[in-house]
């Protein structure tokens, strides 16, 4: 009977905590946000992120807004950066951006690709491109003298 399987609908998904980076749509992540979280400062308007249109390599610098009462808080989507002091998020930002420019870099030789493949990766996400070829000879340097000293 076809009837029957219909009963045994129940799935039981497992959650994990959020580890790492991940490739998201900002307006279906905005439109969730808007729907569901509440302003912690008036506890009656709704919050909506907007893209302040500040980039650092693959990191962006967001910006969450009440509606109702004007409240906001930035942070950079990568670094986590929260109400820190111009200095700390200065440091911050220069360490985004080398883990950044390593992990692309990394990733890239990883899979047997140089610099110029590498920035045409880039461009075809429409992400930020990879540094100049002398921090990114200099970077794959300190990776390979990294590898060594591990293996």
């Amino acid at each position: 009977d076809d009837d029957d399987d219909d009963d045994d609908d129940t799935t039981t998904t497992e959650i994990y905590a959020l580890q790492g980076n991940y490739v998201i749509d900002l307006n279906s992540f905005s439109s969730i946000i808007r729907e569901v979280a509440m302003c912690r400062a008036c506890e009656v308007g709704s919050l909506e992120l907007f893209d302040s249109g500040q980039k650092e390599s693959c990191a962006t610098f967001l910006i969450l807004r009440c509606n109702s009462c004007h409240y906001s808080r930035s942070f950079w989507s990568v670094s986590g950066t929260f109400g820190k002091s111009s200095v700390s998020v200065s440091a911050s930002k220069i360490r985004m951006r080398n883990d950044m420019v390593y992990s692309s870099i990394l990733g890239g030789r990883l899979i047997g690709i140089g610099l110029e493949k590498l920035s045409l990766y880039h461009a075809t996400l429409n992400i930020p491109s990879p540094p100049s070829r002398y921090i990114f000879s200099s970077a794959e340097r300190d990776i390979l003298v990294g590898a060594d000293q591990v293996a």
